[in-house]
């Protein structure tokens, strides 16, 4: 072995070369000098293992399973490859059999294989991760080869826009494991985004990361092979399976003892090399200075912390404070934020918790309604639909067998609403006429729901038959499907924000586009003025509107400076105004007098925000973090 100062000299060399490597490897003569220098570091220090990396599969996606299968065959006609690591984007689509046909594929690699979702694999889940859990037993990984320990985490955030985000849950699965890791074993860390702003709590994961030997950070998304550095570690982030018109590939890691060096595999058998990485030192990873929360201009009430993740808002009915979890949580809170009890649905729930007198309804991912008594928590029946129920359930009255009666109406992944009378759990009606999830909640007005489906289009059907009254869809792509959204509904028209960046107002009675407007930057997110005449829309990037319901034309536009933000929300309408969190954890308010910058909840995405009293509001986020407040008096 050589000594240090010859390795560094040596190392040092490298990294020139491979800096002027990555810029642009045109020349012959440069890339077999840089084939001979790498091809010395192997001799001199000894070859320990390799890995393959795989990402962005895209199954679902026109020839990206047979672009998976040409590159498990490659890695399986190699007899040097240790193990796979799998880094997200798994799916195209969510998917449920997008999800099974990848681990068919995958599962015929002769070696063992890690693997965790990323952003594709949950923005438009079916089961709310539940599948991926079960197909692959976890969302996350921890194994060791030789001296290093792998941590992959799952950084895709459920149905809430792009971006990325760390669960609470997972979180402090990080926290121990690096808690619990001897202090010289190194630790490469992998996820689905890259570890900086694109995760909105990024910073936490670096912490827990610094409090061991973090030598590396690896990552998919970018569609390319990129080498950058993320407080002081080096960060890498490998080119898809699948791309669109390019010739399938994945990266292979050679791991020397005190190095280690990628190379892009291609399935026609060319290799590229294109990153290097020193291992040989401890990196100097200083701990990034966060705050939970910042008060700047509320009366602030209480705040609960649960710690698990949150997917929908708290729902507020008889004097008391309603909010479930993704894993099957239900809490009952006093207007104090004291807890007056908590009970299990005993499987995944993905909407607000809808409540009728003194009964309380929870749909479940595993397909299951069930009310309970809203006073104790006690159950009072469950029914099971044999699909799962992806929408918050609605309770609202229709006529049924010569008299009124409530009735709940839920949706499902395979795009069913269905329609129970309350007090029996006896189906009313079903209409089978979507096709795709049913994301939302429908929306009421007079005898009619509306609701939206990821099939692509918006309906309109009869709240005591069900039957279709009209079909509305400007755009045939699953991707710019009116499902993300909650519509808003006037007298004269419904109004949609759909992720191609239009606004549109359609007919009520007729289904008809009457206007249709792209000049706001549209994200999803759409509110109505408490007089129906004026909409709320956040843009993609900073800015809040209102506009004119009647025509579509800008009243006011506000510059909230949040940055890029395409989480789903309905902002809260006030008498002079509105109010809204985003995706970096502000709640502003806005109004005819300006913007406040009302508080700071941390670092996770912020449901819709719900009034609790005359002057009272509760906000949640994903984290878990319940916050009450009210507006001072000089506001």
């Amino acid at each position: 072995m050589p000594d240090a100062v010859s390795y560094h000299i040596l190392f040092v060399i490298w990294q020139l070369l491979l800096i002027k490597s990555v810029v642009e490897m045109k020349s012959v003569i440069f890339r077999f000098f840089f084939c001979l220098v790498v091809l010395s570091c192997s001799q001199i220090f000894g070859q320990s293992y390799k890995f393959a990396w795989l990402t962005d599969l895209h199954i679902g996606a026109a020839g990206a399973d047979s672009a998976l299968l040409s590159c498990v065959e490659s890695i399986n006609a190699q007899d040097k490859i240790a193990f796979v690591v799998v880094t997200g984007n798994i799916s195209e689509k969510g998917k449920n059999a997008e999800l099974e046909q990848a681990k068919e594929i995958l599962d015929s690699l002769k070696v063992k294989y890690y693997i965790i979702p990323g952003s594709h694999d949950t923005r438009w889940s079916e089961s709310l991760g539940s599948e991926f859990r079960r197909l692959w037993g976890d969302t996350k990984f921890c194994f060791e080869e030789k001296s290093a320990k792998f941590i992959g985490l799952n950084t895709g955030i459920l149905w809430c826009g792009g971006g990325g985000h760390i669960d609470p849950e997972d979180m402090a699965w990080l926290d121990s494991v690096m808690i619990n890791t001897p202090s010289k074993q190194k630790v490469v860390f992998l996820s689905s985004n890259p570890m900086n702003g694109e995760v909105d709590n990024w910073f936490d994961a670096i912490n827990a990361l610094a409090k061991g030997n973090i030598r590396l950070l690896l990552n998919g998304g970018a569609h390319d092979n990129r080498q950058s550095e993320i407080a002081g570690i080096p960060s890498f982030t490998s080119r898809p399976v699948f791309k669109q018109g390019e010739t399938p590939g994945y990266t292979v890691a050679s791991v020397f003892k005190d190095s280690i060096l990628f190379s892009e595999m291609l399935t026609d058998n060319s290799v590229h090399d294109w990153g290097a990485a020193a291992l040989s030192e401890k990196y100097a990873v200083g701990t990034i200075d966060s705050t939970g929360f910042d008060n700047y201009m509320v009366e602030f009430n209480w705040m609960i912390e649960l710690k698990k993740t949150i997917t929908a808002p708290v729902t507020v009915a008889n004097n008391k404070i309603f909010a479930s979890t993704a894993a099957g949580d239900i809490f009952c809170f006093d207007m104090k934020g004291n807890t007056l009890w908590n009970v299990q649905a005993h499987a995944p729930v993905s909407g607000q918790i809808a409540i009728a007198q003194a009964t309380g309804v929870v749909a479940t991912i595993d397909g299951d309604i069930l009310t309970f008594d809203a006073e104790t928590g006690k159950l009072i029946q469950s029914i099971g639909t044999g699909e799962a129920l992806t929408s918050s359930p609605l309770i609202i009255k229709i006529p049924y067998q010569n008299d009124e009666a409530q009735a709940v109406i839920v949706g499902t992944a395979g795009g069913k609403l269905l329609c129970f009378e309350l007090s029996s759990l006896t189906l009313i009606w079903e209409n089978k006429n979507a096709a795709g999830m049913i994301q939302r909640s429908p929306v009421l007005i007079k005898d009619r729901l509306i609701y939206g489906s990821w099939d692509g289009s918006l309906y309109c059907i009869d709240k005591t038959s069900g039957a279709l009254n009209w079909k509305w869809n400007e755009s045939k792509s699953f991707y710019y499907a009116p499902a993300g959204c909650m519509p808003q509904v006037n007298e004269s028209g419904v109004y949609i924000c759909t992720p191609d960046k239009f606004v549109s107002k359609i007919d009520l009675l007729l289904g008809k586009t009457l206007w249709r407007k792209k000049d706001f930057d549209a994200s999803e997110s759409i509110g109505m003025s408490k007089d129906k005449k004026q909409l709320y829309i956040k843009s993609q990037s900073n800015k809040f509107y209102s506009v004119n319901a009647a025509d579509g034309k800008k009243i006011k536009e506000w510059n909230l400076k949040y940055g890029f933000d395409t989480t789903p929300i309905e902002p809260l309408a006030l008498e002079d105004g509105a109010m809204l969190g985003t995706k970096n954890g502000y709640v502003f308010k806005v109004s005819s007098s300006g913007i406040q910058i009302l508080f700071y909840m941390g670092a996770a995405r912020i449901h819709n925000i719900v009034q609790s009293g005359a002057n009272s509001f509760i906000a949640s986020n994903m984290d878990g973090k319940i916050v009450s407040f009210s507006l001072q008096e000089a506001q």
